[in-house]
């Protein structure tokens, strides 16, 4: 087999491959393996980073290669500066960072790293504003927005990005950040907090400790997981930690409280999802004096002990003394007092109606299409519909279940930091920057969380904008650069209405003073390093 190098560009600098062509009965493929940024085509000598330059052999077999066999490596041309530009990308950018000021998020994230703040709110502002953008392209948008004369200091190279992003992982960090931000939340206020607390996984092919193989709701994949924990009566997240992919939920509730005591958090109510469930962590809970609400198995002792193991007294439970009206339709309940580790607690079963009847003709089908026996098919459609609540405080069942389905708001909260905070995919290698990655995601979502509440109270029959269509409709507000000053262009109506919404005021000019060029030209050297590692072997 023999082999060749094949170059290419990428961002504006040559990069190399060692190529073998490998014969498969008809198929020719290649086994790669990238040799790094070209210093020398001619007499095949590289770079890749982090190791001294080296050349190559015509048989792919690296050499050494001596000082004065080294070219300079041309620098690239700074940004002109003094001159006109092009408009910039302004309203998102400008609407964000001032809603974050008056917040107090700004602050919090300008003084968690010395020297860095300019790229920490960067990092931030681009999450905020853009959508599934790789950290990579946070130079090219920062030239363009609005961002690059708010934070002028901000060094947007890669490798500058993950230091940056290891640097915020860093648990002292961590704390710090969280430390002010309850205190921006909550003040000097004292009194406990009812809170919401879920878990999502992060898929991820990465070989970090923090990925494991994880089985969760019966779904097998190779995850870290995240937990959050949401104040209910606000809808703000609170806290988040990241975990281990197998680490099952359960086992987590009381670490999670534990930690957010010692920020001074008294948790006095938490509302869990069925995974968080355990007699231990009931018993707990009630012993440390915190109300709380967890969604149940049907097939749990505590559960079966009441309505019998083949679920026979839930069609007992559908007549109209239970029924109870949620929303636009009828919900049939009753309460049943049980005891949890010698405790008295409280069993809401529940039967919906609604939900039943559309499941129940999806699974026949199913299970009819699959060819299953027809006891095994009644057997799993007896339970659609069908649902149990613990708790710990006696209620009307009518209070039950409107307050139970607040936990939505931390799936509501997900929802943000996924589709609108770039919480994934994950592009990090390391625990240190997927915790980097996760606390510049939270500050996201936490800033998205609050404006979107923000929207929902403004909110008329005529206008009904929601965050992406805000942050959408004012990137096309621009701005005009001259010498020493900014000039937002007038707004359009609809912008002109969400600048209003929020009693932001638009400058007629912003002066600015010319930075270091050297500042600026870092964006421009984004690229001057390797591309992702293949890592393929090399087989000759």
């Amino acid at each position: 087999m023999t082999g060749f190098v094949h170059f290419y560009r990428k961002g504006g600098n040559e990069y190399a491959e060692w190529r073998v062509s490998v014969r498969n009965g008809g198929r020719v493929t290649h086994v790669r393996r990238n040799l790094g940024r070209v210093v020398d085509r001619d007499r095949l000598i590289f770079k890749k980073r982090g190791a001294p330059a080296y050349g190559i052999d015509a048989d792919g077999t690296p050499r050494e290669v001596t000082t004065d066999e080294l070219p300079k490596l041309p620098e690239r041309e700074p940004l002109e500066w003094g001159e006109e530009r092009d408009p910039l990308d302004f309203g998102d950018v400008f609407l964000s960072v001032e809603y974050m000021r008056r917040m107090g998020l700004l602050k919090i994230m300008e003084g968690l790293l010395e020297g860095e703040g300019d790229t920490v709110c960067s990092l931030l502002v681009h999450k905020i504003v853009t959508t599934k953008s790789a950290s990579m392209h946070t130079a090219v948008w920062w030239k363009g927005s609005y961002a690059c004369y708010l934070f002028p200091e901000a060094d947007l190279r890669s490798q500058a990005i993950s230091a940056c992003l290891e640097s915020l992982g860093r648990e002292h960090v961590q704390q710090r950040f969280f430390k002010a931000y309850l205190g921006m939340l909550y003040g000097d206020r004292e009194g406990p907090v009812g809170t919401l607390v879920d878990s999502t996984g992060l898929p991820s092919s990465s070989r970090m400790q923090m990925v494991q193989i994880s089985s969760h709701n019966g779904e097998v994949s190779s995850q870290a997981r995240l937990i959050y924990v949401v104040d209910r009566k606000n809808s703000m997240p609170i806290y988040m930690r990241p975990i281990q992919g197998n680490i099952v939920d359960v086992t987590t509730v009381r670490t999670t409280f534990a930690m957010l005591a010692q920020y001074g958090v008294e948790v006095d109510w938490a509302i869990l999802d069925a995974g968080y469930y355990s007699s231990k962590n009931a018993a707990d809970l009630m012993e440390a004096g915190i109300k709380f609400m967890v969604r149940v198995k049907l097939d749990l002792k505590i559960v079966t002990d009441v309505i019998g193991k083949d679920l026979a007294k839930l069609k007992d439970i559908e007549c109209a003394k239970n029924a109870v009206v949620y929303g636009n339709r009828i919900v049939y309940m009753v309460r049943y007092e049980v005891k949890v580790a010698g405790r008295t607690a409280w069993l809401y079963v529940g039967v919906d109606p609604t939900a039943r009847d559309n499941a129940r003709q999806r699974e026949t089908l199913k299970g009819l299409d699959a060819g299953k026996p027809f006891d095994e098919i009644d057997k799993k459609v007896r339970k659609m519909g069908a649902f149990a609540i613990l708790a710990n405080v006696k209620m009307r069942r009518a209070e039950s279940l409107p307050l139970y389905y607040t936990r939505q708001k931390v799936e509501q909260v997900f929802d943000l930091a996924k589709n609108y905070a770039d919480l994934l995919p994950l592009r990090v290698a390391n625990e240190l920057t997927l915790n980097g990655h996760l606390l510049l995601t939270f500050a996201a979502t936490a800033m998205l969380q609050s404006l979107q509440q923000d929207l929902i109270a403004k909110r008329t029959k005529k206008s009904k904008i929601n965050i992406n269509g805000a942050l959408t409709a004012l990137r096309n507000h621009k701005c005009k650069v001259f010498d020493h000053a900014l000039v937002p262009y007038e707004p359009a109506a609809e912008n002109s209405a969400i600048y209003r919404a929020f009693k932001i005021e638009v400058p007629k000019t912003i002066p600015w003073e010319l930075p270091d060029p050297r500042l600026k030209a870092k964006a421009d050297v984004m690229l001057d390093e390797d591309p992702d590692e293949l890592d393929l072997a090399l087989t000759l």
